[in-house]
């Protein structure tokens, strides 16, 4: 017996891809720029299982945040931004899931992404995008980061294949890991400080997120803050069965000032 094989129609992906590649350029239009920053860790989205409209409320909520006209803002793809890494509906590992359309997946995760950058855009003057790897998703995941990096050209944007990365947001240090290779806070500090270490000893304030598990979890030890981010993605069959069904499921954004964190958004 061998598993049956998803029909790829490439011709169909490609129209889909074509049509949303032009470049995208706005100004930023805002004159009272606030003194704050926002990160916006978009982990475990989980798109294919999960659609535009699963995720709808959650987008009206970051937009309306992001109408404070912050002075930056990090938008993480945190791991695991589409469910499955290729038409036969598999992880990156190889791992069977659930039937998954790609070119569902890529259009609806460009719906769901793309008003929040544009958005961004119009409100700061200084927004950063990032790719990390995850478990389920890794190539295409890094597809789309190029996509998106292509699509807005004036936007910083980090596609680099690496496990943990490192920004300063104003005076804070955020260290980005997707979670499922280094999860314990212990381990993820003594790496930040011995792969960052020009931005552990400038920082105010260091903090490490960290998605995979998919619940919420804050460590506060060892002069850093571990933020295990949770998600609103829905339980997919493997969870199910092992019995993680009990996690709230919502999405966090952080805003911070120069020196420190000063709020969580749950959206």
């Amino acid at each position: 017996v061998k598993p049956r094989k998803q029909a790829i129609d490439i011709e169909d992906l490609q129209e889909r891809i074509l049509a949303l590649t032009e470049p995208f350029w706005t100004e930023c239009e805002a004159e009272d720029i606030s003194d704050r920053h926002l990160v916006i860790p978009l982990f475990d989205l989980h798109m294919g299982m999960n659609t535009y409209e699963d995720y709808e409320e959650s987008l009206n909520e970051i937009l309306r945040t992001l109408e404070f006209n912050y002075k930056s803002v990090l938008i993480v793809m945190g791991g695991d931004f589409f469910h499955a890494d290729n038409f036969n509906s598999t992880t990156t590992r190889g791992t069977q899931l659930e039937t998954v359309s790609i070119p569902d997946a890529w259009e609806q995760g460009g719906r769901y992404i793309e008003p929040i950058i544009q958005k961004a855009l119009e409100s700061s003057p200084d927004v950063r995008f990032t790719y990390l790897k995850g478990n389920h998703a890794e190539t295409i995941d890094w597809t789309f980061s190029k996509y998106i990096e292509a699509k807005y050209p004036q936007m910083a944007s980090d596609t680099r294949v690496k496990e943990r990365k490192c920004y300063m947001v104003g005076d804070n240090a955020i260290l980005i890991h997707h979670g499922d290779k280094q999860s314990k806070t212990k381990s993820l500090t003594e790496l930040f400080a011995a792969e960052f270490p020009e931005e552990w000893s400038k920082a105010k304030h260091r903090e490490v997120l960290t998605g995979h598990k998919h619940f919420e979890q804050v460590v506060n030890t060892g002069g850093l803050v571990h933020r295990q981010v949770p998600t609103r993605a829905k339980t997919d069959n493997w969870h199910a069965d092992n019995g993680y069904t009990t996690a709230n499921k919502t999405f966090q954004i952080y805003e911070y000032a120069d020196d420190g964190i000063k709020g969580v958004h749950y959206v």
